[in-house]
């Protein structure tokens, strides 16, 4: 199945894996680090970390965060991010396909 994206789309698709990748190298302690791309019924990105997680609120002293998620909404896409044992789990997903 082929599908479309918008070039400005693309571009925050491309910067939202950048960050959390950067942020899992500068951060999370992890040895293991995996993109999963899928596009079944739209887009959906799964980034994982073997890591230390989310620090707790305010923890955090950067925005990469806030950035991450405005650039998600601002394309219409869904983000959550979830602690796992050990690491932490993006998941992002984009359904307005053209």
């Amino acid at each position: 199945m082929e599908f479309i994206i918008s070039s400005h789309v693309k571009r925050e698709l491309y910067f939202i894996i950048q960050e959390v990748a950067q942020n899992t190298l500068k951060h999370a302690f992890a040895n293991l680090l995996t993109i999963k791309l899928s596009w079944e019924n739209g887009l959906q990105v799964i980034i994982q970390d073997d890591g230390q997680g989310l620090l707790p609120l305010g923890m955090g002293k950067g925005f990469g965060l806030a950035s991450i998620q405005n650039r998600a909404h601002a394309i219409g896409a869904q983000m959550s991010m979830h602690n796992t044992t050990p690491g932490l789990i993006v998941i992002l997903e984009y359904q307005q396909l053209q």
